[in-house]
């Protein structure tokens, strides 16, 4: 496992885990680097599974409040659905019956400073693991795309399938990620780690 804070080509994308979450089974989100017309750095974009309001305008967080924007990070929710199959109180992100899939952008030009400022953000304090990977642009690309594509036909969230890390991990399995796409986030963290160059971090406070 990676942990210095090098990425070699200054690209990177990730898998964040709140190993709490759902009742101690876990709750995971990915982020991908983001470019812009010229392909220069443009920002990161962290996707994410999770409950939203009934008119699905909002994210909504681990104590189920609204996701609001900031001056460095836009929401906007790409999907929502009443929940499926077992009960909504499984919702990892809230106790909720709507569910979506909703993307957080934060804009910058250097993807350390950017992590940074995501490290800071109370909404992502929550992950108290965080799997970071240098990836390449067009890796980042084909997540980014992937991500897109679940996250506005996601249909309706179930705990045991179309689930967040279901989501996330069939994302990053676009990027060259090595995963078996397994279902419960915290056994998933321990496959991305025993099979990918990481670097781990903790972002709870």
């Amino acid at each position: 496992t990676r942990r210095s804070s090098d990425l070699p080509d200054g690209r990177v994308s990730g898998y964040l885990n709140d190993s709490t979450g759902a009742g101690g089974f876990g709750h995971s989100a990915l982020f991908v680097e983001l470019y812009d017309d010229n392909g220069n750095t443009s920002g990161i974009a962290i996707y994410e599974v999770g409950a939203t309001d009934q008119e699905g305008n909002f994210g909504l967080d681990k104590y189920n409040q609204p996701i609001r924007d900031t001056e460095n990070r836009t929401t906007k929710v790409l999907s929502h659905a009443k929940v499926g199959g077992i009960a909504s109180s499984s919702n990892s992100s809230g106790d909720t019956d709507q569910a979506g899939v909703f993307v957080r952008k934060y804009e910058g030009t250097n993807a350390e400073k950017i992590l940074q400022n995501m490290r800071d953000d109370p909404v992502n304090q929550r992950y108290d693991n965080v799997l970071i990977m240098s990836t390449s642009k067009k890796q980042d690309c084909d997540i980014r795309s992937e991500a897109e594509d679940r996250g506005k036909n996601f249909g309706r969230y179930k705990v045991i399938r179309n689930n967040c890390t279901e989501y996330a991990t069939n994302c990053l399995k676009e990027g060259g990620w090595k995963t078996n796409v397994k279902v419960v986030p915290n056994s998933e963290r321990k496959q991305l780690l025993k099979n990918n160059e990481v670097r781990h971090e903790d972002w709870s406070k």
